[in-house]
């Protein structure tokens, strides 16, 4: 079985799609985290993006994705960038570099392959990221699209970013929200969209418990 979540940056799609894993016993993959891994390369060499050197860069970045007793590792080059990732500033060039074809082709390419071997293994897997119940797997058995209020995403942000011991403002955050936003929606290549067969789950007042009931409750009912 395969199981699309897809939303918006602080929808909680992360901590539901693991957690929705592991109450099923399937396997999580983060498509997120592999782009990520693309923006570190970038921020590893100071250059920007729009850089003519940023596309030989990233078409040479070795991305991998490891799975062990149910938790999921990123190698860049073949060193683990797994918490490196999740620093805001990754975050924002892995949004950009997300609207180059050539690389999205590629990581694509990659998932469907990963998503395959995963379902085989596992029985089932639960995909999360921004195109993947339109692009990645438009077959997915279920698809869902999560959303918040900014105001709650900001604030679910802001925690992770106090666990790890960052202090920005609120206003910072939401800003920063508001930008990844207008890119995901508006870029040319696989912009942020919900299928039309997708569920709309809007998570603002569900507590997490009550979000992967929900979930496990619609992969009950195909079952």
């Amino acid at each position: 079985m395969i199981i699309a979540i897809d939303g918006p940056a602080g929808s909680g799609k992360s901590t539901t799609a693991r957690a929705v894993a592991n109450a099923a016993n399937y396997a999580h993959l983060d498509t997120g985290a592999m782009y990520r891994a693309a923006g570190l390369a970038i921020q590893q060499k100071g250059i920007s993006v729009e850089d003519r050197e940023a596309e030989r860069i990233l078409e040479n970045a070795d991305i991998e994705i490891a799975f062990d007793s149910g938790s999921t590792a990123v190698f860049l080059d073949g060193i683990d960038v797994t918490d490196s990732i999740r620093a805001s500033e990754v975050g924002r060039i892995a949004s950009q570099v997300a609207t180059l074809q050539k690389l999205r082709d590629r990581m694509v390419d990659q998932q469907r392959t990963i998503i395959d071997r995963l379902e085989k293994r596992y029985g089932g897997v639960v995909i999360e990221g921004r195109d993947i119940g339109t692009v990645v797997v438009p077959n997915a058995d279920l698809k869902f699209f999560m959303t918040a209020t900014i105001e709650e995403r900001a604030r679910r942000r802001m925690a992770q970013l106090s666990d790890s011991g960052a202090s920005v403002s609120m206003n910072t955050i939401i800003r920063e929200i508001e930008d990844r936003d207008e890119r995901d929606r508006n870029r040319e290549v696989a912009p942020l969209a919900c299928a039309e067969d997708a569920l709309i789950l809007d998570t603002t007042e569900l507590s997490m418990s009550e979000q992967v009931r929900e979930i496990i409750n619609q992969i009950n009912q195909i079952h």
